[in-house]
């Protein structure tokens, strides 16, 4: 098992970073961030998601558009096998049955 932290970047200053995580009750962690000794440090509260024991992830909207291209470049040669069509339904099908480990950001949807 493993911890998500929604929401959380890494950060984009360089050299040594020192945060202190707390993890409340609640289902949230609270992050301190001291980007260098000369700076300001800084907290923000993140959602936690438990992370079930699983496979590779893969990004299963990418998997579904190659498996589509790979139908309209050999489905195209072999246009009358219907049992290729099949296959390519099923594989597609088979990509949206799949569970979701870590949902997908809202954000990054509209790209």
């Amino acid at each position: 098992m493993g911890v998500y932290i929604k929401g959380m970047e890494m950060p984009k200053v360089a050299g040594r970073i020192e945060a202190v995580i707390t993890i409340l009750k609640d289902g949230t962690a609270q992050i301190a961030i001291s980007p260098a000794e000369d700076q300001i440090g800084y907290w923000k509260e993140y959602p936690l998601s438990e992370i079930p024991p699983h496979g590779r992830l893969i990004d299963a909207d990418a998997l579904t558009g190659r498996i589509l291209e790979e139908h309209d470049k050999f489905g195209a040669m072999n246009q009358y096998d219907s049992g290729l069509r099949a296959g390519y339904r099923a594989s597609t099908k088979a990509v949206r049955l799949a569970p979701t480990i870590i949902p997908a950001d809202p954000a990054e949807e509209d790209e």
